[in-house]
């Protein structure tokens, strides 16, 4: 029809008249649907220009249609009554039989209660806002009536008066001018070269959509075959290859599902190849791991068994104090240390321990520590003795004390020469000395009087508490 309108505007301008006498009707302008009547009984109307598309509806004459344009023998026409397209029901908000569009571009799909499980085709695109009539319901889709935008189309073969004879005669020849006996001109008497119409591209036969399918069918079974297995189970190559094989033609409407299942497969390959690298570093980080709890067990086994040692409140070589031999002055005492330095005095009060086989012998004793101003040393109330090997001692936690003037244990002066027998018992005969008011202090380990010891300067405070001498290393 804008042909038409183009050689109109053409002869006009040859002829300079406004006004002709048509052979045929007057052709309407191109956005307008011309009214078309079916001519056979039970007519495809397909979802798109050609047989491979499928079937939405059947029409039989004389119903009539709307043409809004042709493609390569096929009629583009307004959705005819009981046509019916496909939204998913995501996008739309239903309310009764009305519906808004709650998403931008959606896809508007052509419907068919012929082929129900076709809905592949895509008419238009709605965006937010716009209005529908829900008409029902088909899984997770509303039937909605078409919306504008939305085609269908049907064989000009089965069409009239649209498309057909009386449209190709008028686009090849020219009107006869009014109120003139001058012949019919065409184009080419005009000097007009007519634009060769561009070839629309076909769809393949029914024969190659069939073939096909069936190809797509067998690669989606043996897909789904797969992933029903576990991951390290699944030959993700072969599937890959299985699609590609799939023979198709240029213009197949399998083409962008066999190229999108290539792609996912293509990414799964790659995926399954990076979780193959990070599982064999696992795997290695394990034996690594693995290799060193070895060594580590070897580096146990091959250590000493040394036994966890006791922390002693003093430790030390033990030897009799020649100060207080016990009695009626007090518990006997020894003392420790390395000679001639004395760390501290110990002592068993209780008489628990048998202090005197432990002299001579470097020992480690527990024991309450308590302070003892007088003799400005520790005394040590020996709870527990042991026997230690010389030199390894770790040091005493009895702070040490300034060492005194003179050792504890004063040298001995040589013995007086004894009288002779008579003067001895003369002086057995002598009568007994007055016991004094008060005890005598602590005879001399000498004979003689021994030289009293220097006195113990008196610390500036009292030293540190020890530490508890249950602590063990």
């Amino acid at each position: 029809m804008k042909r038409m309108g183009i050689i109109l505007t053409l002869v006009a301008a040859v002829t300079g008249t406004s006004v002709f006498a048509q052979t045929s009707a007057p052709a309407p302008a191109a956005a307008t649907a011309q009214t078309a009547t079916i001519s056979g009984q039970n007519v495809n109307v397909r979802s798109g220009p050609g047989q491979a598309y499928y079937s939405c509806l059947l029409l039989s004459a004389p119903a009539t249609v709307q043409v809004a344009g042709e493609t390569s023998g096929w009629l583009k026409i307004v959705p005819p009554q009981g046509a019916f397209s496909l939204v998913s029901k995501k996008y739309i908000k239903a309310d009764g039989a009305s519906g808004t569009i709650t998403g931008t571009n959606v896809v508007v799909r052509a419907g068919s209660d012929l082929t129900p499980n076709r809905m592949d085709q895509i008419q238009t695109r709605a965006n937010m806002g716009e209005k529908v009539t829900i008409m029902g319901e088909v899984g997770d889709f509303y039937k909605i009536a078409p919306p504008q935008g939305a085609y269908l189309y049907i064989s000009a073969e089965f069409v009239k008066g649209a498309g057909g004879a009386d449209l190709a005669a008028s686009a090849t020849s020219m009107p006869t001018l009014a109120g003139t006996n001058s012949p019919k001109r065409t184009l080419a008497d005009l000097g007009v070269k007519p634009t060769p119409a561009r070839r629309a591209t076909s769809m393949p036969s029914l024969a190659v959509i069939t073939e096909e399918r069936g190809s797509f069918d067998a690669a989606e079974k043996a897909l789904n075959e797969a992933y029903a297995k576990p991951r390290e189970q699944r030959n993700l190559k072969g599937l890959l290859e299985q699609y590609k094989n799939i023979k198709l033609a240029d213009n197949s409407p399998f083409k962008p599902y066999v190229d999108a299942r290539v792609k996912f497969l293509s990414d799964e390959i790659e995926l399954a190849q990076d979780l193959s690298t990070a599982e064999n570093s696992i795997m290695a980080m394990e034996a690594k791991r693995a290799v060193m709890q070895t060594e580590r067990e070897r580096m146990k086994a091959d250590m000493p068994n040394i036994p966890l040692r006791k922390t002693f409140v003093v430790e030390g070589e033990l030897q009799p104090s020649g100060l207080y031999s016990g009695g009626a002055v007090g518990p006997k005492r020894y003392t420790i240390g390395n000679a001639p330095l004395v760390k501290a005095y110990v002592q068993s009060s209780s008489g628990a321990i048998d202090l005197d086989k432990y002299v001579g012998q470097y020992v480690g004793v527990s024991g309450t520590p308590k302070y003892d101003e007088k003799s400005g040393m520790y005394i040590v109330e020996a709870d527990e003795v042991i026997i230690m090997k010389p030199g390894v001692a770790t040091g005493s936690m009895v702070p040490s004390t300034t060492p005194p003037a003179t050792p504890d244990v004063p040298a001995a002066k040589p013995a007086a020469k004894p009288a002779d027998k008579a003067a001895t018992k003369a002086a057995d005969k002598t009568a007994p000395a007055k016991p004094a008011d008060k005890p005598s202090a602590p005879a001399a380990d000498s004979a003689d009087d021994a030289p009293a010891p220097a006195p113990v300067a008196e610390p500036a405070s009292r030293p540190a508490a020890p530490v508890n001498p249950q602590e063990y290393e």
